[in-house]
């Protein structure tokens, strides 16, 4: 029985003709004559037929034809995508020394298997007191960290230069002397979130120092703490910060608080924020943790042909299942190499590969990356052999777990060694998204990650695995596989409860995550994939237009840009406002997300939406990012009241009214911001003022402007440059009684 065909349409070529012949009257009512030998029915019939004909072959389009489509523009339909949460470990009874999770621990949520991404030193220290320190004075954020909803201001409003973030640990429980140590801090971000990777230019500096020890009878003094690897930017985003924990740390009080602890500090050293970092939550001993599960994974090392034996930091899987090792020879072909041993030492979370030398023939030789340890777990033995070649073109093999994680899979194919019978030596496979570009010879496969399947070639486009002669040998198997993804990840906050493995994790340890995960997506389907790829076709990636450096500026991964906008034929002059219209340059005006009535970018913001824009500019075309000029507006009214109104409460809303009318991110008209370099009228003051509840009318307005390049016009009106917005001054507003306003009127 074969598949029904689609249908796009339905009609055949004598309704196409009736169709087209109906509309003649309308179209063209001067044409008389509809028989047959008419020249236009005969066209008529001609493009019915050639679109009964389209449609034949429409009808017949499958929805390999629309992959292929959709890879002709660069376009492929995502996979499965697992769920990640940060989850937070602690003891579980007394604490006692630190303890490390290895990577790849397994946790539960319900039936849900996740597994921590990298290792984690376990302190028992904790987080006893959190301290903002501002020009302003001091301020307790310990309440503030530990209620979830909350956040508060690291280093003040400002973040000015000297202001600091004081972290107090318990001093009975300081941390492991020269262990990774991770600080994970939650960043808050109310608007403006900041996309893709984080910026390699921060706008403020930061210092991280710690209190340590005086020598003999000398007080205790603050030296620098060594980061290993800062993932927040200065504070600019969430993310962890790893540090070398200091084995001399020393308890100590900070005024004007009683509390005794170990501090660890972050100190301004360079302002600039644009909006001054707040922070959520910072925690200890948090990890993230991908939902996932790996049944088999490689370690590839080199072999120096001068050492016996090998020292790896191991995984959960390697300490809990089982081990063997590979050695790859001159021919790119891999041997499961017996005569070594492998040990762990649980304890260190450390796994050694020792050589046993019985000759020069029987050692592995020197070379680099040509020595695998593959970890897996008991039941993989069975599981990751997958089946036997039948030599066979299009051969599919099912594999047990999906959807499959892609890019964590190896796939071996085996083949008898002629000296030794029922004996293989194996070689890797390249998975590939089709055989379009796979010749004869080419070891590649396909791979399905939601149905499981891998799929070989037919000798002319990819090559076939060979065949044993051996019929109960199996020579297909996968050394590295992993299985996870999909909507249900997404767990709530606390489903994340159980520790499934090492024992000694397990038994020792608690855990729990704090927030909802979150990453978890089903398969794209082939629908939202070309829904995906008309919205990127219309989006572009060239910087060519206006429209198109503004767009790309406000899109500048890892920052956070409010409004930008693209002045063309145009440079800066000494000044600093445009001059002279210079052929094929582009001034680009951003304006970042911040608090302060006049959002300025620092030269790190400067940096990076440069940075961002040249990779798309024409390679002809002059580029300048630069800050916006401000306009100070103040206004002096006086507005008349309604009887019933509060004369106290009118003056407030009237400035509150102005200031954001005034604001450069939000204001204008439409609310979205002043748009750059518009004049600033009095007649829109005039109605922003009279339709404020409480006002009669509006007696009198007199605009001040102040900034480079203003021009009023002798009416009132101000005009501003292209690159220039406004932003709110102290307004004079005087609120006249209904009793008073016909003496008081035009005395402003």
């Amino acid at each position: 029985m074969t598949l029904p065909a689609a249908n796009l349409d339905d009609q055949n070529f004598a309704q196409l003709v009736a169709d087209a012949k109906k509309l003649i009257p309308r179209l063209a009512p001067e044409w008389t004559d509809h028989n047959t030998h008419d020249p236009g029915i005969t066209m008529i019939e001609l493009f019915s037929w050639l679109a009964e004909t389209q449609e034949y072959y429409l009808n017949r389009t499958r929805q390999e034809h629309y992959l292929k489509f959709l890879k002709l523009l660069g376009v492929r339909p995502k996979q499965a995508a697992p769920a990640v949460a940060d989850v937070t470990f602690s003891f579980a009874r007394q604490p006692g020394l630190d303890l490390v999770v290895p990577k790849g621990t397994r946790l539960l949520a319900d039936q849900l298997i996740f597994e921590t991404r990298e290792p984690l030193t376990v302190v028992p220290a904790q987080i006893e007191k959190i301290i903002s320190f501002a020009p302003a004075g001091w301020t307790d954020q310990t309440g503030a960290n530990n209620q979830p909803g909350l956040s508060y201001l690291a280093f003040g409003q400002r973040a000015e230069q000297g202001s600091a973030l004081y972290l107090g640990f318990s001093e009975d429980r300081p941390f492991p002397a020269r262990r990774p140590v991770s600080l994970t801090c939650s960043v808050f971000a109310e608007s403006g979130e900041a996309r893709g990777s984080r910026r390699k230019v921060p706008s403020g500096i930061i210092e991280w120092e710690y209190f340590k020890k005086g020598r003999q009878n000398t007080p205790g003094a603050w030296a620098p703490l060594k980061i290993i690897k800062d993932e927040t930017g200065m504070l600019y985003n969430s993310g962890r910060i790893y540090f070398l924990a200091p084995g001399d740390m020393a308890a100590r009080q900070i005024n004007p608080f009683p509390a005794s602890c170990c501090w660890i500090r972050a100190t301004v050293r360079q302002a600039g924020f644009e909006q001054p970092p707040r922070l959520n939550r910072v925690m200890l001993n948090t990890v993230a943790a991908v939902q996932q599960e790996t049944f088999s994974e490689v370690l590839t090392f080199t072999r120096t042909g001068c050492c016996k034996k090998y020292s790896f930091a191991a995984t959960s899987l390697a300490l809990s299942g089982s081990n063997y090792v590979q050695a790859l020879d001159d021919n790119g072909l891999w041997y499961d190499w017996p005569d070594c041993r492998i040990e762990k030492k649980a304890t260190e979370h450390v796994i050694t590969v020792i050589f046993t030398d019985h000759g020069p023939d029987q050692v592995p030789r020197r070379g680099r990356k040509n020595m695998r340890l593959i970890s897996y777990q008991p039941q993989w033995a069975v599981q990751g052999l997958i089946g036997r070649s039948s030599g066979l073109p299009h051969q599919r093999f099912t594999v047990p777990a999906v959807p499959v994680v892609a890019r964590n899979t190896i796939l071996q194919v085996g083949r008898e060694l002629p000296d030794g019978p029922g004996q293989l030596c194996w070689e890797d496979w390249l998975a590939v998204a089709d055989f379009d570009a796979s010749g004869p010879g080419d070891k590649h496969f396909i791979l399905d990650p939601e149905q499981g399947q891998i799929i070989f070639g037919d000798g002319s486009n990819g090559a076939i695995p060979p065949a044993p002669a051996n019929q109960e040998l199996l020579n297909i198997r996968l050394v590295s596989y992993c299985a996870g993804g999909g909507e249900a990840g997404n767990v709530l906050p606390g489903a994340v409860n159980k520790i499934a493995g090492p024992p000694g994790v397990a038994g020792r340890l608690q855990v729990e995550n704090g927030q909802q995960a979150a990453g978890g997506a089903a398969a794209e389907s082939l629908e939202e994939a070309q829904i995906r790829a008309r919205r990127n076709w219309r989006q572009g990636f060239r910087a060519v237009t206006s429209q198109d450096y503004e767009r790309l500026a406000c899109a500048t991964p890892g920052v956070r840009v409010a409004r930008a906008k693209a002045i063309p034929l145009y440079q800066s002059g000494p000044a600093g406002a445009p001059g002279e219209p210079v052929p094929a340059a582009v001034t680009v005006v951003v304006a970042p997300f911040s608090d302060t009535r006049k959002p300025l970018p620092s030269s790190g913001f400067i940096s990076n939406v440069r940075r961002h824009l040249d990779r798309h500019r024409l390679i002809t075309t002059e580029l300048e990012v630069r800050p916006p000029d401000y306009v100070e507006v103040r206004v002096s009214a006086g507005v008349v009241s309604r009887p019933e109104a509060n004369a106290g409460q009118l003056l407030i809303k009237v400035k509150e009214a102005l200031a954001a009318f005034l604001h450069p991110l939000t204001g204008g008209p439409a609310g979205s911001g002043w748009q750059f370099g518009r004049s600033i009228y009095k007649s829109e003051i005039f109605e922003l003022l009279e339709k404020i509840a409480g006002v009669d009318y509006v007696q009198e307005v007199v605009l001040n402007a102040q900034g480079d390049g203003i021009k009023p016009d002798g009416q009132g009106n101000y005009a501003i440059p292209l690159q220039s917005l406004v932003y709110s001054g102290e307004h004079e507003v005087e609120i006249i009684a209904p009793g008073q306003a016909c003496s008081r009127k035009g005395e402003i």
